[in-house]
């Protein structure tokens, strides 16, 4: 159905892009209400609002990352239930594996300083990241099948 459209790609992907991130900023944003409330009412955080810019920073950048992984693994396979389950996959490759890898570390190697794995896990995060887009911005083999 996409390949009748008169929409260029770009404009398809930049739209599904959109959607997948207003559904994921809103969810995310209201388990967020609560720190709202906190700085609503407590007399400290209230002097010191913009602590909170940074904070929803992070939120909004940590949306739009889960949003185009999402919308790579639906991308590339054709089958939603393996996107899903890729992306879950990604996601938890991201977010857990470093903290897994430095609890790791820091059980096995009590002696190492804990700054040596704070620029260790940065760094194989940046590495992982350069791999990972490497891979995945090298071209396909085989022909390309117009049916999908």
């Amino acid at each position: 159905l996409l390949l009748t459209t008169l929409l260029t790609p770009g404009r398809i992907i930049r739209a599904k892009l959109m959607a997948a991130l207003r559904v994921s900023t809103v969810l995310t944003l209201l388990l967020t209400e609560q720190i709202m409330l906190a700085y609503a009412l407590v007399r400290d955080l209230q002097l010191q609002f913009i602590t909170i810019i940074p904070f929803f920073l992070i939120i909004l950048m940590t949306c739009l990352l889960t949003s185009s992984v999402g919308l790579m693994w639906s991308s590339l396979v054709r089958r939603t239930s393996v996107a899903m389950i890729m992306t879950y996959l990604s996601l938890m490759l991201i977010f857990v594996l470093p903290i897994g890898l430095y609890n790791w570390a820091l059980a096995i190697f009590p002696d190492v300083k804990e700054n040596v794995l704070h620029w260790l896990m940065v760094n194989l995060s940046f590495l992982r990241m350069w791999y990972h887009t490497s891979v995945m911005a090298r071209p396909m083999r085989g022909p390309v099948s117009s049916t999908r």
